[in-house]
């Protein structure tokens, strides 16, 4: 008490931070929690709060929530509609305490044996040759999903031709010829 006190005849922050032999912000600090109890002792007296805007809105609200709208924009429109003047910000924190707990969906993941499943990508790599024309060659790629093994070749056209002409070193044969 005799901090606060002496703060209201005017010494100051630092000169009662030498007094009684503590930080300027250890002083601070003390001040301001007396000053939040003197507001506290107002407000338990019977001093009345300032009203929300969106007080007489927040049961149809509530219920427009319970039916699934969880969108404060579209909710901000209706509630306008019927007279609201507030902002968003206050709708938006009325609204997050009551929103459902959304968990993210565990996705279970795929796995292939070797051999069952490959990515094919195609990349256009231009260039200039050396009579400064411009050409473009591509890359073949084909990523093995069980190994993660990668096989890149450059061909000339990305056409079916040349790209089965690249998968032609790829090919895995279980126990016989490719060719018969």
């Amino acid at each position: 008490m005799e901090i606060r006190q002496l703060y209201e005849t005017g010494v100051s922050i630092s000169e009662l931070a030498r007094r009684f032999g503590h930080d300027r912000k250890t002083i601070r600090n003390a001040l301001n929690s007396l000053v939040e109890e003197k507001q506290g002792e107002r407000a338990s007296r019977g001093e009345r709060k300032k009203g929300s805007k969106l007080e007489p809105y927040k049961d149809y609200v509530k219920q427009r929530m319970q039916l699934g709208v969880l969108n404060a924009e579209r909710i901000l429109r209706e509630i306008r509609e019927q007279g609201y003047t507030g902002g968003i910000t206050v709708l938006r924190e009325f609204m997050k305490p009551l929103r459902p707990v959304v968990s993210a969906k565990a996705t279970e993941r795929y796995e292939s044996d070797p051999g069952e499943q490959a990515q094919i990508d195609l990349g256009a790599f231009p260039y200039y040759d050396s009579h400064g024309q411009r050409r473009t060659t591509w890359a073949f790629a084909m990523v093995l999903a069980y190994s993660r093994m990668l096989y890149v070749e450059f061909i000339k056209a990305a056409d079916q031709l040349h790209i089965l002409q690249a998968l032609r070193p790829c090919q895995v044969v279980v126990g016989g010829d490719p060719t018969g």
